[in-house]
């Protein structure tokens, strides 16, 4: 969640979470790339090209789509293939990542019974039951210590059911 919270920030694009049983929390990306992956491995089956690095799969899978953007007649490859180095991964996860991840060093509580999530304002995440539910939870990220009472965790802020509706004024 606490990533969640940063994403507008660290891309420039807004985002939310939508967690779905029924696909073990798998997403568009998870699809994109299963077939990224089998369209190596029929070229591997059916033509012997060679993937044996990072390297040789992301130059063929580079290719694989710019051509598929030239039969088209498009200049848009159906997928944009990025390489992320190993040595960038490691820097981001020590520049940035550890510290934020440090903030929330103990289990989110509560956290089962929603399933779209999406961020708000200073800290706050607004939880819902279900994608279009109209009952939302707000809750602010704690940041805790490292201490074992002081564990980081949700802690509700407000309910749409505990809003006294006749008294709340929206200003634009």
């Amino acid at each position: 969640m606490i990533n969640l919270m940063h994403h507008k920030d660290d891309f420039n694009i807004e985002a939310c979470w939508t967690f779905s049983a029924t696909g073990h929390g798998k997403g568009p990306c998870d699809g994109i790339g299963a077939t990224v992956k089998s369209s190596a491995s029929r070229s591997i089956l059916m033509s012997g090209t060679i993937i044996s690095t990072v390297d040789d799969f992301y130059y063929f899978t580079k290719k694989f789509n710019d051509d598929a953007a030239q039969v088209n007649n498009t200049n848009e490859p159906p997928v944009h293939v990025y390489l992320l180095k190993r040595d960038v991964v490691e820097c981001a996860i020590k520049d940035v990542l550890t510290h934020r991840w440090k903030q929330l060093s103990g289990r989110i509580k509560g956290i089962r019974s929603f399933h779209q999530f999406d961020p708000g304002n200073d800290g706050i995440i607004q939880c819902r039951r279900t994608s279009n539910s109209l009952d939302i939870h707000l809750f602010k990220l704690k940041n805790g210590d490292m201490d074992e009472d002081k564990r980081s965790s949700l802690r509700q802020v407000n309910t749409l059911k505990s809003i006294d509706l006749k008294f709340l004024i929206f200003s634009l």
